[in-house]
């Protein structure tokens, strides 16, 4: 395969969500709520007992303020804005917590109690993670995944839930103390992931992708029978990309549905930066363990830098044939369905059967023979059909019998 120089395109800067909402977010308003006065709510309890529970059985060895964790939460939803910056910040300090500090501690306590001879050294606390700070964090990251999900609960019910679970002290404590049993908890959230979850994400998509497909400077693609809409604000150079197995480097951010930032590329090598001086600098861990990290970031973070991959491994299903409408230094923006997207399992960041947003910038482009590769191309495998969607119609999606181009597999 040819080698080709990489050529990374500055980062697109955050979009973030004003009254013009450029990139087109779904703002309809979240199903979280606060009433004091509503009757039992099963789903916000069994939200809320979940959480509980959590921090009783499984981060036990936490001194947690259920206090400072559901004020954190209360803080979080009296909010007009949401600040993503902040909750994303807050998730990463988190997992620096877990991963630095509450793993290692576990796993050193593990071994003591199997007869392991690993001193008594480590600490689960310094000046920065103090019981309040972890108290305060975790609340906050319970909030943003209410908000992620965009669960309908009443706040007050999910705090119930979270407080009565602080005399759980086993499992078999569950159904003397809780106003719900394990097993109907269990049930519940089940059904609920199981049917009304997908049907609300399913009919919400629906329904923003309507409303994108009004906007005049918005097209439509249908890939295998799915359609996604896009638009293009600078078409680059000649050079595109000829079908899925072109080598192609590019930047990207990735937003959910309501404008909530899911992925980028600059915010990953950012991170990984981060992580790499960390480690570098971690005095708990021995020196052959932190080296041997040390090269896992370096080699991560050295792929992020100079990313290049055949189209046909995007993540995104739908991205490696969007793009295929751009040229060298051109940017554009998809709106996507889940099934071009993260699909109907999801991910951390995005709900199942949820749409997304995503904006690329194409910095290079190495058009490759399918023949080079030594696969075997099935003609007919992708139907493509690029239309102008007409403003303030209902979106067209083509029937089985619309002419479509040649596929662009090869």
């Amino acid at each position: 395969m040819k080698k080709i120089l990489i050529m990374m395109a500055a980062a697109v800067a955050l979009i973030s969500c004003g009254d013009k909402n450029p990139l087109l977010f779904d703002e309809t308003k979240v199903r979280v709520y606060n009433d004091v006065n509503a009757e039992f709510d099963t789903m916000s309890y069994v939200v809320g007992m979940n959480l509980g529970l959590g921090m009783s059985l499984q981060n036990n060895n936490i001194d947690f303020d259920r206090d400072i964790v559901t004020n954190a939460i209360l803080d979080e939803f009296s909010k007009e804005t949401v600040d993503y910056d902040f909750l994303e910040e807050n998730t990463r300090t988190m997992q620096r917590f877990q991963g630095e500090h509450l793993r290692p501690y576990n796993m050193a306590k593990r071994s003591r109690q199997f007869g392991s001879d690993t001193p008594d050294t480590l600490t689960l606390y310094n000046d920065e993670f103090t019981p309040e700070s972890i108290s305060r964090i975790y609340g906050y990251e319970y909030a943003y995944f209410m908000r992620r999900f965009d669960l309908p609960v009443n706040i007050h019910w999910v705090i119930k839930g979270i407080n009565d679970s602080e005399n759980v002290t086993k499992v078999d404590d569950i159904d003397s103390i809780m106003m719900v049993d394990a097993a109907t908890a269990r049930k519940y959230m089940n059904e609920y992931t199981s049917t009304s979850f997908l049907e609300h994400n399913t009919e919400c998509t629906r329904r923003w992708l309507e409303n994108v497909a009004q906007h005049e400077d918005v097209q439509m693609m249908v890939v295998e029978g799915d359609t996604l809409y896009y638009r293009i604000e600078n078409p680059g150079n000649d050079l595109k990309p000829s079908g899925i197995h072109d080598t192609v480097s590019f930047d990207y951010d990735v937003y959910a549905r309501n404008g909530r930032p899911v992925e980028s590329l600059a915010r990953r090598i950012k991170s990984l930066k981060e992580s790499l001086e960390r480690t570098r600098n971690n005095t708990q861990i021995d020196s052959a363990t932190r080296a041997l990290l040390v090269n896992q970031i370096e080699e991560q973070l050295h792929t992020s830098e100079n990313l290049r991959i055949p189209l046909k491994q995007a993540t995104i299903k739908g991205a490696r044939y969007a793009m295929q409408q751009l040229g060298v230094g051109g940017s554009m923006t998809m709106w996507l369905p889940s099934s071009l997207a993260y699909g109907s399992r999801g991910n951390r960041a995005v709900a199942p059967n949820d749409g997304i947003i995503m904006h690329v910038t194409l910095a290079d482009v190495v058009n490759v023979d399918p023949s080079e590769t030594g696969e075997i191309i099935t003609p007919g495998k992708a139907k493509i059909t690029t239309l102008p969607t007409p403003s303030k119609t209902t979106p067209i999606v083509p029937s089985p019998g619309t002419v479509t181009p040649q596929p662009t597999e090869e």
